[in-house]
């Protein structure tokens, strides 16, 4: 049986983007479906959009990055079935056709990875980043993420799905990227913030001469 689906998503003043990622995703989330925005404390008008467009909007003080808040927001969902984007990706349309197919608890799956392509102004930077799966459809309370910026949750499922048809567009410009290291600086950590100083740098490399610089 199909079941209705929960979208949560985390937002820190990205109010244009927000809006357009809530109107692509919802018509996709089944009759009993629901949007629910974490706001970290935005001062220009997204958590007033957001309170608009989701079901639930949650104000959460302001920590640089989302991880944080990633257990709470999903802990909130009133459906089994959990799918979650941030404010600078967003699913294409063959993703979305077979979402509704996917949140199927008969299936035994519980948790779904799906493919994402990450852009910086446009160009794809797969020769950086490689293969990027993300665990982002699953059931309720099968992820347990940690404090920590950009690590894998834990995950209570011991049957999962790699799934190959459509994936999630992390669109960025350079700016955006610069400016969301600025906002990481809030977390304090050092060995964070050496690996995002590695990854511009690399970024920007590849962006001036189309090759990956050596050791990354």
């Amino acid at each position: 049986m199909r079941e209705s689906v929960t979208f949560v998503t985390f937002a820190r003043n990205d109010k244009d983007r927000l809006r357009t990622l809530i109107e692509t995703v919802r018509p996709h989330l089944g009759p009993r479906g629901e949007v629910i925005v974490v706001d970290q404390s935005s001062d220009d008008g997204s958590y007033e959009l957001a309170c608009e467009l989701a079901d639930r909007t949650i104000k959460r003080t302001r920590k640089g990055y989302p991880d944080p808040d990633r257990n709470y927001g999903y802990a909130q969902a009133k459906n089994d079935w959990v799918f979650t984007c941030d404010t600078d990706e967003l699913p294409d349309e063959k993703l979305l056709t077979v979402l509704p197919k996917l949140a199927d608890k008969s299936h035994g799956v519980r948790v779904y990875w799906l493919r994402r392509q990450n852009l910086v102004d446009g160009v794809d930077i797969f020769p950086i980043l490689k293969e990027d799966w993300q665990p982002r459809l699953f059931v309720k309370g099968a992820l347990q993420y940690s404090d920590q910026m950009h690590t894998h949750p834990q995950i209570d499922g011991p049957l999962q799905m790699w799934v190959d048809t459509g994936c999630i567009v992390h669109n960025r410009t350079m700016a955006q990227i610069e400016g969301a290291s600025k906002n990481r600086a809030l977390a304090g950590d050092p060995q964070m913030q050496a690996k995002e100083a590695q990854f511009k740098q690399a970024v920007k490399s590849f962006l001036e001469t189309g090759t990956v610089m050596e050791g990354v």
